[in-house]
């Protein structure tokens, strides 16, 4: 991580090269499109919109988020993006299969899509930690089970390649076969 350039920590996170970003919200997926149907005279046209419930989720991410826009505005380099969600252990689990879920011995196989959730942050980022989701060039989600729900979101800019070599030492070789 040495390479990871540090600088003098702010009030919104930000050090340099990496953001993280904890949200003490419980991690759901991004809802379908809505659709409807308008007619302008001979023509019909479908019009998608966002579901009223989906714009008041990610509003209340934003303002999490908020706190840690980045000093010189939106990032315009590449970034690497890891994602914890952390899930409430179910009410009807055990006493035993409660503590195994939260030493991290069982997994939460269920909902929400992990996919989902991730659309739905990096729409929540767009235009406001960087300029585009499509900056991420790799990225890596994980749930498991906490006793508090929510989401811890480490964003680290990627300036070249030798950097994410560090960051994934694991696609390092791939890096290093396809240059």
């Amino acid at each position: 991580m040495d390479k990871v350039k540090k600088i003098k920590s702010g009030a919104n996170g930000e050090t340099g090269g990496r953001i993280i970003i904890d949200i003490p919200v419980e991690p759901q997926g991004q809802m379908r499109p809505r659709t409807r149907a308008i007619v302008k005279g001979k023509k019909a046209f479908a019009m998608a919109y966002k579901d009223r419930r989906q714009r008041l989720r990610e509003e209340r991410l934003m303002l999490f988020i908020k706190d840690h826009i980045p000093s010189g505005g939106p990032w315009t380099d590449p970034a690497v993006m890891t994602l914890y969600c952390f899930l409430p252990v179910p009410k009807s689990y055990s006493k035993a299969r409660r503590e195994r879920c939260l030493l991290g011995k069982e997994f939460p196989a269920k909902t929400p899509d992990l996919s989902n959730v991730m659309k739905m942050i990096e729409d929540c980022l767009n235009r406001l930690v960087f300029e585009d989701d499509k900056q991420i060039i790799s990225s890596l989600v994980v749930k498991v089970y906490r006793e508090k729900p929510g989401m811890r979101v480490v964003l680290d800019r990627v300036k070249d390649r030798e950097l994410y070599s560090v960051l994934y030492g694991v696609f390092g070789e791939v890096l290093r076969e396809v240059a």
